[in-house]
Order: structure tokens, then sequence, then C-alpha cells
């Protein structure tokens, strides 16, 4: 038997896995807004534009996972170190056009 605050997996539950707890409370999410997808509608329709815009990134949390932007930055910087001067001022002034 393990003591407290052990466990049996040495090196932990892997960086991001969701717990149990966690996977229930978005499937019974997931669920509750499929069987009330219709008065969702309907309610939906009846906010104004800034009010439906709101409601409309709540949901995001709910079905695309969140930016991780340190991950971006990293990446990002890598990119631009294997890049060379002249696809870099390219770059720049792809950006400055926009």
């Amino acid at each position: 038997m393990f003591k407290p605050g052990q466990s049996g997996n040495l090196k932990g539950r892997p960086k991001g896995a969701k717990d149990k707890a966690t996977a229930d409370i978005r499937a019974n999410i997931s669920a509750f807004i499929a069987h009330n997808w219709a008065s969702i509608q309907q309610s939906y329709e009846k906010l104004e534009p800034q009010q439906q815009l709101i409601f409309f990134e709540k949901l995001l949390k709910y079905s695309i996972a969140p930016l991780q932007s340190i991950n971006v930055q990293a990446e990002m910087r890598t990119e631009l170190e294997t890049m060379s001067e002249s696809q870099i001022v390219e770059l720049a002034k792809k950006i400055l056009a926009q």
C-alpha cells in the first residue's frame, strides 16, 4: 500500500492530462448544451449583438483549447532564429504593410 501523498506512478500524471472530474464536468456540460440547444439558440437570438459576442466567447472555452502564448512565443523565436536577415526584413515589410 502507498503512504499518504504517494502514488504508484513515479512520474506522476502527464502534463496537461485531465483528471476524471474535469472530464466528467466537460461531458455533462456538453450533454446539457446538446439537450437544450433549441432553447439556447432562441435565447441567443434575443440578445443584443454585444451580449451575443460575450455568450459566444464563453462557449468557446468549452469547445477549443486555449492558446498557449508561451509556446507560441518560443516557436516564433525558434523560427526567427533560423531566418536569414533578408527574410526577416521581408517579413517586417509585410507586417508593416498591413
